[in-house]
């Protein structure tokens, strides 16, 4: 019997420490992200992962099309014609505050999404 506990034993302690470990890694992630220190850590990966899925601009009609953000960032700056069914995929969200993206224009908001030779583009509101 004391040698079963003895083997026994040094790996429970480890197993522990492993475990104590994770959880306070886990908890200093976790309030770096609640107090938003880590969103420049997200950003390139949201990037990566979102480019490897293409941008759908498939079309067949005008109602196929609509503007929308096609990047992960936290004030959507960058946004083109694209299917209506598309959406960016990012794993990893943003805490989305108004003070950060007040005053950037998203310039993309003022084209209009038509369907033209079976893909999408954007055009300015007057048709030009």
């Amino acid at each position: 019997m004391g040698v079963f506990c003895a083997i026994i034993n040094p790996m429970g302690k480890t197993i522990f420490k492993i475990i104590i470990t994770v959880l306070i890694i886990g908890g200093i992630l976790w309030l770096l992200d609640y107090f938003v220190l880590l969103e420049r850590v997200k950003r390139p990966i949201n990037e990566v992962v979102n480019n490897a899925k293409p941008v759908n601009t498939e079309c067949r009609r005008d109602s196929d099309c609509v503007m929308a953000p096609i990047d992960c960032s936290p004030c959507q700056e960058k946004g083109a014609a694209v299917n209506a069914g598309y959406s960016t995929f990012c794993p990893l969200r943003y805490k989305q505050y108004e003070a950060i993206c007040s005053g950037r224009e998203r310039q993309w908001r003022t084209f209009q999404a038509r369907c033209e030779e079976g893909q999408c583009v954007a055009v300015y509101p007057n048709g030009s």
